[in-house]
């Protein structure tokens, strides 16, 4: 069963910035207006300036497909945790399949990088690089104050719904030495992201980037395997197997209520 809360908490995790706004269709709105914000500061021209609305458009429209697309993985997994006895292993698989298709989310962001990248003026890309610098070295120095942030929300998720299943002596033990490997491997993720985004941030101090290719170190990066969504995946099916029936019809019903609530938001 508790592969089924890692069910949420990854798309919790995947829409933590949606669950700040009050609904999908707002979260969209209030992150394009900031964009436009971060783009005045580059000075657009007139015809820059219309090609840019344009793009917002369709920066919109792909928004919204992917968060219906993501209300539709949870409607999919709360459809089967509805039924009598809920194949665990089948949701799991399905959302494993789910984080590999492609065109991802970050390949979406990404093109529409280089898009705009490429409608500017040398002095103004000079500019957008800059303020890429300055967004990575933001996230490395979050980093570096924060090290544990990741593993620690992931342990606090999941002991909010262990905390309601009446845990045994054997299944304590079980779960604290789980979080060892929690931590650890949280470590190992937290060293490579330090390490790319030093690697991307001295290539955006080159004279001349290439912005190419660093999409194309971004995307080798992020499909390698397994990705972070599919080894949370794998380690929250280990608890299935602590639980007993009692306990699964437990958390089964703590998870749907979870899933309820952010469909309900997602189609808002």
């Amino acid at each position: 069963m508790l592969k089924s809360k890692l069910i949420v908490m990854t798309f919790s995790l995947l829409l933590t910035v949606l669950l700040e706004a009050c609904g999908a269709s707002m979260m969209i709105d209030s992150g394009l207006k900031r964009l436009d914000e971060k783009v005045a500061e580059i000075k657009l021209d007139e015809s820059q300036s219309e090609y840019w609305e344009g793009m917002k458009l369709r920066m919109k429209a792909s928004a919204h497909k992917i968060v219906k697309q993501f209300a539709q993985y949870l409607i999919t997994v709360k459809r089967e945790l509805n039924k009598e006895n809920p194949d665990v292993d089948e949701i799991i698989t399905y959302l494993k399949r789910q984080f590999r298709k492609k065109p991802s989310v970050l390949k979406i962001q990404l093109d529409y990088y280089k898009e705009f990248h490429d409608i500017l003026r040398p002095n103004q890309k000079a500019r957008l690089y800059a303020m890429t610098r300055y967004m990575f070295n933001r996230m490395l120095l979050q980093i570096k104050k924060k090290p544990n942030t990741f593993s620690d929300q992931t342990i606090s998720k999941l002991e909010d719904l262990l905390d309601e299943l009446d845990l045994n002596s054997v299944q304590i033990k079980y779960w604290k030495n789980m979080k060892i490997r929690i931590r650890r491997h949280a470590r190992r993720h937290v060293k490579q992201y330090t390490k790319h985004l030093t690697r991307l941030r001295g290539e955006l101090k080159k004279e001349k980037p290439n912005v190419t290719k660093i999409i194309a170190y971004i995307l080798k990066q992020s499909n390698k395997k397994p990705s972070l969504p599919e080894e949370q995946l794998n380690y929250y099916m280990e608890l299935n197997d602590l639980l007993y029936k009692k306990q699964q019809v437990k958390a089964y019903s703590i998870i749907r209520n979870k899933l309820s609530k952010i469909i309900e938001f997602l189609q808002k």
